[in-house]
């Protein structure tokens, strides 16, 4: 579970150089308060079971092609992503464990060497197997993106997520990516 923690510091420094006499005044003071709304880590399990999903993989495509059939190290290679008019299957699950509604968001890191020109992304609810398309923009260009408020998800509800990416132009290159999600009590 990744938690998000806001710190916010406040600091003074005093430095006294040898020789250079300072003198610090102060007669007024007041307290200082913040606050934050909580935030909630939502979980990342398998297309069947709770069990928690670690690694997306992409497997390997042709420069320039779209690659819609990546895999999770708990279900494996042999069970990937599968988009169908009526048998669709997602790559992970999004589970919310608390009780409340939850907004979700998506972060994803720059993919290294530059191999992944353009990501997308499809939130679905379980009951819902005809997916054909993953058409919303996670990233364009392969860098670092933000999606907030990608969804709403309800207290022990999942939704299911799909993934595809474009590859880069470039023959025998690999690369990795971080997505983190993140819940947001609604």
């Amino acid at each position: 579970m990744i938690r998000r923690i806001l710190i916010n510091v406040l600091s003074l420094a005093l430095v006294l150089m040898p020789g250079i006499s300072s003198v610090i005044e102060a007669s007024n003071s007041t307290s200082q308060e913040a606050s934050t709304n909580m935030f909630s880590c939502l979980e990342i399990v398998s297309k069947s079971s709770n069990t928690a999903v670690t690694t997306i993989t992409f497997p390997m495509g042709d420069p320039c092609s779209i690659v819609s059939n990546p895999y999770n190290d708990v279900d494996g290679a042999e069970d990937p992503q599968f988009l169908a008019a009526s048998l669709s299957e997602p790559v992970v699950r999004f589970y919310n464990p608390t009780e409340s509604q939850m907004w979700f968001s998506l972060e994803i890191s720059d993919w290294t060497n530059g191999v992944v020109t353009s990501e997308r992304f499809k939130v679905a609810i379980e009951s819902e197997r005809n997916i054909t398309a993953v058409d919303r923009v996670l990233s364009t260009d392969g860098k670092a993106a933000t999606v907030s408020q990608a969804s709403l998800l309800a207290g022990g509800a999942y939704k299911c997520m799909y993934f595809e990416i474009t590859l880069c132009d470039q023959a025998d290159v690999m690369g990795t990516s971080t997505i983190t999600v993140m819940g947001e009590l609604y």
